[in-house]
C-alpha cells in the first residue's frame, strides 16, 4: 500500500527497507522508564510528538538522552533507525572528522521521515496537530533539506546549514550548535 505525504508516494510495505527503520525505530514516552518498539505500543491517549534523526553513526546515548529529556518534558519521540537498512553504510568517520562517505544517506534519511509521517497519521498515540522533527549531525542535515510539511516545527542539533533551511511556511525553526559561519554574522 502506499501512502502520499506531501508530493512522494510513500512505501508502507511491511518488507520494504524504510518499513524496517520503521520496525526498529525506539520510541519513548512521558512517565515511562524505558522505550518501545512501534509494534509494542499500546497507548491510546495522543501525545505531542517528536520525530528525532540521529546522527550518521546511528543511536547514540546522545540521541536517548535527547530522548529521555523530551519525553521527561510530555512529548512521545520516535526514533527510526537508519541502520535497519539492509544495505546502509555510515556517512560519516568521526575519528577522522571524514564525512559524504555515503552519499545516498541524506535521500533515505528524507525517506524515512515520509514514512515516519505517514505512519504517526493512523496511530493513536499521536496528536498529528503537535509533530515536531529533529535531527542531530547527518539527522540535522537531513531535517534542514526538509520542505514537505506534517511539522509546527523543526529542530537541527549540530549540523551545517550551507544552502539555508527549505522549511514549510509557518514551521518554528530551532538551531541548536549549528557550525555556520556564513549564515550568521555577528557584530564586530
Amino acid at each position: 500500500m502506499a501512502l502520499a505525504v506531501g508530493c512522494a508516494p510513500v512505501n508502507t510495505d511491511p518488507g520494504s527497507e524504510v518499513e524496517r527503520t520503521w520496525q526498529q525505530a525506539l520510541v519513548f514516552f512521558p512517565k515511562r522508564f524505558s522505550y518501545l518498539r512501534p509494534s509494542e505500543i499500546s497507548v491510546r491517549d495522543p501525545h505531542p510528538t517528536v520525530v528525532y534523526l540521529h546522527g550518521c553513526t546511528g543511536i547514540t546515548g546522545q540521541d536517548i538522552f535527547w530522548a529521555t529529556t523530551l519525553a521527561q518534558a510530555g512529548y512521545a519521540v520516535v526514533m527510526p533507525n537508519s541502520f535497519a537498512r539492509h544495505h546502509r553504510r555510515k556517512n560519516c568517520n568521526p575519528r577522522m572528522t571524514s564525512m559524504g562517505l555515503f552519499p545516498e544517506a541524506l535521500r533515505m534519511r528524507d525517506e524515512e521521515i515520509r514514512h515516519a509521517v505517514a505512519m504517526l497519521q493512523s496511530s493513536p498515540w499521536v496528536d498529528v496537530k503537535n509533530l515536531f522533527l529533529m535531527g542531530h549531525s547527518e539527522g540535522g542535515a537531513a531535517v534542514s533539506r526538509w520542505y514537505g510539511h506534517g511539522f509546527k516545527a523543526l529542530i537541527i542539533s549540530g549540523n551545517e546549514c550551507r544552502a539555508g533551511i527549505p522549511a514549510p511556511h509557518g514551521a518554528a525553526i530551532l538551531a541548536v550548535e549549528v557550525l555556520c559561519p556564513t549564515c550568521i554574522t555577528l557584530p564586530t
